[in-house]
């Protein structure tokens, strides 16, 4: 899984996995890993996310 999605491509991609993506935790994504501000993330950088206290995106509760 490699490529490009647009911000609403991954938020519809959180969603498909039945979690509820709550605005705290978008803002926080989307200022962590759209480093250009263009509106589009790499698989690849979604997938290695780590919030600030080292968890990885995985471990991340999104509702």
């Amino acid at each position: 899984m490699d490529g490009n999605w647009s911000l609403m491509e991954l938020k519809s991609f959180i969603e498909s996995l039945g979690s509820d993506v709550k605005p705290l935790f978008w803002e926080l994504l989307v200022d962590d890993i759209d480093y250009d501000h263009s509106g589009m993330v790499s698989v690849t950088e979604f997938e290695s996310w780590d919030v600030d206290d080292g968890k990885s995106c995985d471990d991340v509760t999104l509702v």
